[in-house]
């Protein structure tokens, strides 16, 4: 198997160094610039990610994703800032970006945003099978992904860009559980874990709640006949696994534990759910408004 080529472009030559170590230790062959305008140069079908920082003397991180999206080239990007905001990380999505890495990050988490961007990029066939950020109407931000489980950690990590600052731990990590639960159920449940059609993830941060709807293009299911594996956990683990799906499963059950309120429609493929925010979160989102 061919060493996959990643071009770093990082002007923090200790911040370079590390990840030349990390990613040169994983197995990956580096090529480093401290310019942008330098690593353009060097860019081609053979470099199959570029790890960028957003702020770089010259031209941006940004504005290096925007013109490598404008070539014909299959080339996974991952953005590291730690000045994300709600703004930029939909102006991002906008201009291409396969991944944010929100400093400061782990080894893990710097591995897992390079593989999982290389392994996307190569597996796009068409712009329909590309995870989409964008901003609605009165203050909805909109994700809609294919239905395959490995987008549910890019719903986790968007999201948590999104809204992470606003919110208190405890309230961020329900809600990384009702995001993760219901969007596998929404892949599973509703469309069949058919790629072929999406989920949508749609949230809006209001003083005192926060809201989030996820949706499918399937035909709807009796969210009511969803079984609770705590009853039987071996037993259902074993169901699950000659069924090819993931070992969880507690979806709805552990969702409707961390949430305020859980609502399906009708037929079950739109689900609506509401978490009451601490007197904290209110103070800090009056304080960003």
């Amino acid at each position: 198997m061919a060493v996959e080529e990643v071009v770093i472009v990082e002007d923090d030559r200790s911040l370079r160094f590390y990840l030349e170590e990390v990613l040169g230790g994983a197995g990956y062959r580096t090529k480093s610039y401290e310019a942008a305008e330098e690593a353009l140069e060097h860019i081609d079908a053979a470099t199959a990610l570029v790890l960028t920082d957003l702020r770089l003397p010259g031209i941006s991180g940004a504005e290096l994703i925007e013109e490598l999206k404008r070539r014909p080239l299959r080339t996974a990007t991952v953005l590291m800032t730690a000045y994300a905001t709600e703004e930029m990380t939909l102006d991002l999505a906008a201009k291409g970006v396969d991944a944010i890495l929100a400093k400061p990050f782990t080894n893990t988490d710097l591995l897992a945003a390079v593989e999982n961007s290389i392994s996307e990029t190569r597996r796009l066939r068409s712009e329909d099978e590309k995870l989409r950020v964008e901003r609605m109407t009165r203050g909805w931000v909109e994700i809609t992904s294919p239905s395959r489980q490995e987008y549910l950690r890019r719903f986790e990590e968007f999201l948590e860009i999104l809204y992470g600052a606003n919110l208190t731990p405890k309230e961020r990590e329900d809600l990384k559980i009702a995001v993760s639960e219901l969007s596998a159920n929404a892949m599973e449940w509703g469309n069949r874990s058919d790629p072929n059609r999406r989920v949508r993830v749609s949230y809006c941060l209001f003083p005192e709640e926060f809201v989030l709807k996820i949706e499918d293009e399937g035909e709807g299911f009796e969210p009511d006949m969803v079984p609770d594996p705590s009853t039987d956990p071996m037993a259902a683990m074993s169901v699950r696994s000659d069924q090819g799906k993931r070992a969880g499963g507690y979806g709805l059950h552990i969702v409707r534990r961390v949430m305020d309120s859980v609502v399906y429609n009708e037929t079950g493929n739109v689900v609506l759910l509401t978490k009451r925010l601490g007197t904290e979160t209110q103070k800090t989102s009056g304080e960003g408004s």
